[in-house]
């Protein structure tokens, strides 16, 4: 017998590995001939970066490096900074994950720094990576069944198909003026970049990502004087390759900074105004098809003897986009100081935990706030602090995944007269719901040459069970569920019914 059958492709992201492992850091930093000595140290500030993450067959391959900053104070009391990279790799035994991807988020466990000489400091500590590997799974369902004798029913719906993701580096290599109305350069104390994609949109085959670069520095002017912050914001457009069959694309997308480079240029009378940057992130991008399909049921056939294998298969569907600001408020007290003046503060934002609690969206997590200041006795000092957040906002459906990236857009600080610190940190949280159900679909169907055997030859009439259908009984009895309908006068062969039926011949 000859059966037409017409089959698409569903695709999904699954974890198949997740696994948090230790490295640990041992390295020390002699100072350069033009650095003044150590007297004390205020902060390393460390940022770990994985910046290649490799599948094979034997397991996970991280390379990576640890960027540190130390501050300190000089013998004259003054602020100073000295640089280091520290790089790492690591190992992760898994079973064969060729062929899948994966993610490394490094994080600082500890780290203790020292001077152990005028011009010699070490650091002990450890830094946490969390390894996650997924893969795109393929399955493939019928959509559509005909041939002699053929009945099917079908469910239609709006799916999401998730695509291979995207990589890409890009470089930025520029100059930075200081303004006229700032002091010159001293001292450069510290230096971070930040990153941030504002609009990915799909045009012609293409993902047109656009964003924000934000570059900080903090320096001590010259001649000596009150420690500056200096900001600048750059948008960025970026185009990256996405093959698809679909024009209908959404994508989350996620940068990061792996590397950031800052150098002083002096001009020709000796004053030090311009400064030379080269950084280099990392975008990732994860593209998502959304496609309508009538998927094939449940089938059967009146004629001849069919094998149809049915499965429960996951159904991904677009839920909503969140992208929101919220507040995190904190009253700091700087136990063993008394703060005169803040210099600068800097936040760290950490997702801890997220996941769907009585229809919200809840994004858990926590700020380090760092500060640099200066007391009542005229000497430079730092100190941190933890700030909890939550996030949360209502959502469509229980069954519902997401994966929150939280930015830190502002903060505003005040001192009291109490010498408490009022802090207000302004945090950005934007993700894509994904709403994920298991539905029945048929995945095989194969029609032999040999006829059904007929269950009865005349009318049957007959009581419907419990929660039975026109469906399930003329399955059952291998006749035509539209005749069924008709001779019963009922509209919709899967509504269950409650009554007599009268079941033609076949």
């Amino acid at each position: 017998m000859e059966l037409n059958k017409h089959e698409t492709t569903l695709t999904s992201k699954v974890t198949t590995y997740e696994h948090s492992c230790e490295q640990s850091i041992d390295t020390e930093i002699t100072l350069a001939d033009y650095c003044p000595e150590v007297n004390k140290v205020l902060k390393c500030i460390a940022e770990p970066n994985a910046l290649s993450t490799q599948c094979t067959e034997n397991g996970i391959s991280i390379g990576g490096q640890l960027a540190m900053t130390v501050i300190y104070l000089d013998p004259e009391g003054k602020l100073n900074s000295a640089n280091h990279i520290c790089p790492f790799t690591k190992t992760v035994e898994t079973a064969d994950a060729n062929g899948c991807y994966a993610e490394a988020v490094p994080m600082v466990n500890y780290l203790n720094t020292k001077a152990v000489g005028p011009r010699k400091l070490e650091m002990h500590g450890s830094i946490g990576i969390s390894v996650t590997v997924w893969d795109i799974k393929r399955k493939s369902v019928i959509t559509e069944l005909q041939g002699e004798g053929i009945h099917s029913k079908n469910d239609c719906c709006k799916v999401v198909r998730a695509l291979p993701p995207i990589e890409k580096s890009i470089f930025v290599d520029d100059d930075l003026q200081i303004p006229q109305n700032r002091p010159s350069i001293g001292r450069l104390i510290r230096a971070d970049a930040k990153a941030t994609v504002d609009e990915c949109k799909y045009v012609s085959g293409k993902a047109v990502v656009k964003g924000d670069f934000t570059l900080e520095l903090l320096y001590c002017p010259s001649p000596e004087g009150r420690p500056i912050l200096l900001t600048e914001t750059r948008g960025f457009s970026q185009v990256v390759d996405c093959v698809s069959e679909s024009e209908d694309l959404l994508f989350d997308s996620f940068i990061k900074v792996q590397a950031l480079d800052v150098r002083t240029k002096t001009s020709m009378d000796g004053e030090v105004r311009n400064v030379s940057f080269e950084a280099k992130m990392c975008l990732t991008v994860f593209p998502y098809e959304q496609d309508g399909i009538c998927r094939v049921t449940d089938a059967f056939s009146t004629v001849f003897k069919a094998d149809i294998i049915k499965e429960r298969i996951k159904l991904q569907q677009f839920g909503q986009s969140i992208c929101e600001n919220f507040v995190c408020k904190k009253t700091i007290d700087p136990i063993g100081l008394t703060v005169t003046d803040i210099y600068d503060i800097w936040c760290c934002p950490k997702v801890e935990h997220w996941g769907v609690e009585n229809g919200e969206a809840v994004v858990r997590g926590t700020v380090t706030l760092n500060a640099l200041c200066s007391e009542d006795n005229d000497g430079r000092a730092y100190f941190e602090k933890e700030l909890d957040f939550e996030f949360s906002t209502l959502i469509s459906a229980d069954d519902a995944v997401f994966k929150p990236e939280v930015t830190v857009k502002a903060v505003n600080y005040s001192v009291n007269a109490d010498n408490r610190i009022e802090v207000s940190v302004e945090l950005n949280t934007k993700f894509n719901v994904f709403l994920q159900t298991e539905q029945e679909a048929v995945v095989s169907a194969i029609i032999s040459e040999e006829a059904v055997s007929k269950d009865h030859d005349t009318a049957a009439v007959l009581y419907f069970a419990e929660n039975e259908s026109v469906w399930c009984v003329a399955k059952k009895y291998k006749t035509s569920p539209q005749k069924v309908c008709a001779v019963n006068g009922i509209d919709d062969a899967d509504e269950p019914q409650n009554k007599m039926l009268l079941v033609p011949s076949n």
